[in-house]
């Protein structure tokens, strides 16, 4: 049997005997232990005039054990730990090539009825939307009284998410001139093929683009060509029909 310095059994220790010798050292390990707890309680009385000694401090609670099941679970157990959770949206549409609608093999089109709206309901988003559809232009041909329009309309409105349908060729511009709004997320977004084309980027697009308005801070991006842009650092690439960083 092994004993430490304080004249008690380590921890580990096989204790072996024959003739009650080692029965003996243990009950003088007892015997030690129990002297040395009174002790203390002597010392603690002296110390503190006769109060009971302090308790230990309680143990340090236990830290959460992850969560392996279905992460929405998780999320709708903690609740929302980023901004508030949307309620309700307000879509300004302005055409654009998301909502062109072409009739020949010479590319004769008109801007048609905002696409969005319907997108959505058939995607079965569960937040209240409100579809403003203010101009209907070829994004090329929209001007700074346009843009002012825009402006107005947002500020008007209270919604504090915005999501703007636009055309691809001067979102930029138009981005640039809505930075001047405050205290709203506005993102901006569009498509390179008309959303009635099978295999157009509208959805997609349109997925980011209510991702984006939902989480980010207030400030205005655009969402395309699966990222967040800011409208000063973007580009559109006309020859490769793609936004680049500038």
């Amino acid at each position: 049997m092994t004993l430490n310095g304080h004249g008690i059994p380590e921890r580990g220790t096989v204790m072996q005997w024959k003739d009650g010798a080692g029965k003996r050292a243990c009950g003088d390990a007892r015997a030690r232990v129990t002297a040395a707890a009174v002790h203390h309680a002597s010392r603690c009385r002296a110390l503190h005039r006769n109060a009971p000694c302090p308790a230990r401090p309680p143990p340090a609670p236990l830290a959460p054990a992850p969560y392996h099941g279905d992460p929405r679970a998780a999320l709708h157990r903690a609740g929302p730990t980023g901004p508030a959770a949307m309620e309700d949206l307000l879509i300004v549409t302005t055409g654009g090539t998301i909502d062109k609608i072409y009739f020949d093999d010479k590319s004769d089109y008109q801007i048609g009825d905002p696409q969005i709206g319907q997108i959505l309901k058939e995607l079965g988003v569960t937040f209240r939307f409100t579809v403003i559809p203010i101009i209907r232009k070829d994004s090329l041909h929209i001007t700074q009284e346009d843009r002012e329009l825009i402006r107005a309309t947002i500020q008007a409105q209270p919604a504090r998410q915005v999501l703007i349908t636009h055309g691809t060729d001067s979102m930029v511009e138009t981005g640039k001139v809505l930075q001047s709004i405050a205290d709203k997320t506005i993102v901006m977004t569009g498509a390179l093929n008309p959303a009635r084309f099978r295999g157009s980027d509208a959805e997609f697009n349109i997925g980011c683009a209510v991702g984006a308005v939902q989480t980010l801070p207030a400030g205005v991006y655009i969402a395309m060509n699966g990222r967040i842009w800011n409208p000063e650092t973007v580009r559109k690439n006309v020859a490769a029909n793609r936004f680049e960083p500038v």
